[in-house]
């Protein structure tokens, strides 16, 4: 089955009024982003370089609880990533799979299916322990995950929707639901993973 045949399936779904050039932008940015190899799919050694990397950065070894409790959200949004994307079940994840599994069995709610990661990587970068994410805090997580720092930047000044200068789990978790499912060309959270 051909990108042809995905981007039908795509077209039907409620929110295909929005520019296919835009939603194929954002789903095209974030599988490049879980692709951290660039092999064309994602695969378990993705997520663990990316939980690698983050850990990393923020100087958390295996064992500590931090580390512990990033490693436990990686594993289980992998499991469901298969789940519900590895169609072939050889489990690796391809673009066409990636981009057919986002509405085909119906609405997935992103912020439920996201929330153990992100909250697991908000209390790994928030350096300060306000529950809180800084900007500069923000840049080194989205360094982790190889975007550039205009693209952190971008993505800060979406997801910090009252203006405080931080970002909550709430909005953060709020952001990442608009990136897979808004409509609307204008939405703070399209940025969420920087431009595209």
């Amino acid at each position: 089955m051909g990108f042809t045949y995905w981007w039908r399936i795509l077209a039907s779904q409620p929110w295909s009024h929005m520019s296919p050039d835009l939603l194929m932008s954002k789903i095209a940015k974030r599988f490049e982003l879980l692709d951290v190899d660039g092999d064309g799919a994602v695969t378990a050694a993705d997520f663990q370089e990316s939980l690698r990397r983050l850990a990393e950065e923020f100087g958390e070894s295996p064992g500590a609880p931090k580390y512990e409790a990033l490693s436990n959200a990686y594993a289980q949004l992998w499991e469901q990533l298969l789940r519900h994307a590895d169609a072939d079940g050889d489990g690796v994840v391809t673009r066409e799979e990636y981009v057919a599994s986002l509405h085909v069995d119906g609405p997935i709610d992103y912020g439920s299916v996201m929330r153990p990661l992100a909250k697991a990587t908000l209390e790994l970068c928030d350096t300060d322990d306000d529950g809180l994410i800084g900007r500069e805090e923000l840049r080194r997580v989205q360094r982790s995950l190889r975007m550039n720092t205009t693209d952190a930047d971008l993505a800060f000044t979406a997801l910090d929707r009252d203006g405080d200068g931080s970002v909550s789990l709430e909005e953060l978790i709020r952001a990442i639901e608009e990136f897979y499912t808004s409509v609307d060309p204008a939405a703070p959270g399209n940025m969420a993973f920087g431009s595209y």
